[in-house]
């Protein structure tokens, strides 16, 4: 069986993927792809260390909701059971999910393709006091722009924009195990 993460937020930078991977990605290692039925929003609360203020915070992540008329781009990575342990160390807020039957792509028979989900309790709302950090925006600014014009495009559209402050500087995860796969 071959499996599949499908990365619709810092896990499409090749650098942050490597990172959470502890390994080296060609660049044929992320694949392009779209996932139906979901859209992209930012709403998932991590605490975070935030030099710019020199305390532990609320910053909010990019996440992914069931919708059925909408769909996101993103890449697929392949990986192995011990990197998708690393990633839900990483991922220690979402519930892991499968979601073959809505990846746009052909994949090889016997293939799962699984990505991550905000758990309920770690949403954010609009009106919660958190943050979005700017350092992981620009991961995302470049994530899409090693993807092209078009692919920058899709994910601006399949984007939720939110209305939450941005703050500069650099962050880190409050969380030790976490902090060593980001």
């Amino acid at each position: 069986m071959t499996s599949y993460i499908f990365g619709f937020g810092s896990l499409m930078n090749k650098l942050s993927a490597e990172k959470a991977l502890k390994r080296t990605l060609g660049d044929d290692d992320l694949k392009l792809t779209k996932l139906n039925g979901y859209e992209r929003k930012w709403t998932l609360k991590e605490k975070v260390y935030s030099q710019q203020l020199g305390k532990i915070i609320d910053a909010v992540f990019l996440d992914i909701e069931p919708h059925l008329a909408k769909s996101v781009n993103g890449v697929l990575i392949e990986v192995t059971e011990i990197e998708i342990n690393r990633l839900k160390q990483r991922e220690k807020n979402y519930h892991f999910v499968e979601v073959t039957s809505g990846i746009v792509a052909n994949l090889p028979s016997k293939s799962n393709v699984y990505t991550f989900v905000a758990k309920n309790e770690y949403k954010a709302k609009q009106d919660d006091d958190v943050y979005v950090m700017e350092g992981y925006t620009k991961i995302m600014k470049y994530a899409c722009e090693e993807y092209g014009d078009q692919f920058s495009k899709e994910y601006e559209e399949s984007t939720y924009h939110h209305n939450f402050r941005v703050i500069s500087g650099e962050y880190q995860f409050v969380d030790i195990q976490q902090a060593n796969f980001v």
